[in-house]
């Protein structure tokens, strides 16, 4: 069984104000910041799990090198994913 919930103006609201914050660190070009914020949202896509790895590549580059992943290329496509889902 689905579950729909409704907004109210508070959850309204802080959607606005997480896109706006999320434009504002992309137009400063704050990436990480970017990254940051894309990689609290909570589908399943495939480009959320992109922006989710980034992160942690980010946060965590020695585990990553010890599993044998290069945290910078990880990154890299974390942001260029980024960069086409939102025309940046």
């Amino acid at each position: 069984m689905m579950r729909y919930e409704r907004l109210d103006a508070a959850s309204l609201e802080g959607a606005v104000a997480v896109k706006s914050s999320f434009s504002r660190n992309c137009a400063g070009g704050d990436r990480i910041g970017a990254l940051r914020i894309a990689a609290r949202f909570f589908d399943r896509s495939v480009d959320t799990r992109t922006f989710k790895r980034g992160m942690d590549a980010y946060n965590n580059p020695d585990l990553y090198r010890q599993l044998e992943k290069d945290p910078e290329q990880l990154m890299a496509v974390a942001f260029e994913s980024l960069a086409k889902k939102f025309s940046l």
